[in-house]
């Protein structure tokens, strides 16, 4: 069998130029899928319960607090290791601020309880 000649001056480094054009493209398209993957598990955290100040988690007990705690799972699917608590005031409402970390994969995450109820 006889290979194919190219004739025309150029053409391997034609072919060469598109193949390299296709895998950029290819690459773009993965990076720009994973970003956008990423900025829509951020904007999913920031509208959980408990995800800020202002979305703090109203109780009346404590216990109610480590109940939310006991169920709330990370990303992957682990449940989150209580890192560290303290405590805040916004305006006159008393938070409590949790802080957790996913022994799986390492996410952390603070979830805000309000517990200005519990001191009245």
């Amino acid at each position: 069998m006889r290979r194919a000649v190219s004739h025309l001056p150029g053409e391997g480094r034609a072919s060469a130029a598109v193949v390299w054009s296709l895998l950029a493209v290819a690459v773009t398209l993965a990076v720009a899928a994973c970003g956008w993957r990423r900025w829509q598990r951020l904007r999913r955290r920031a509208a959980r319960r408990g995800a800020s100040p202002r979305r703090a988690i109203a109780v009346r007990r404590f216990d109610q607090m480590d109940e939310f705690l006991e169920r709330h799972t990370c990303d992957c699917g682990t449940r989150f290791r209580l890192a560290g608590e303290s405590s805040r005031t916004a305006g006159v409402r008393r938070l409590r601020v949790t802080r957790l970390v996913c022994p799986a994969c390492g996410a952390e995450e603070r979830v805000y309880f309000d517990v200005t109820r519990v001191f009245q």
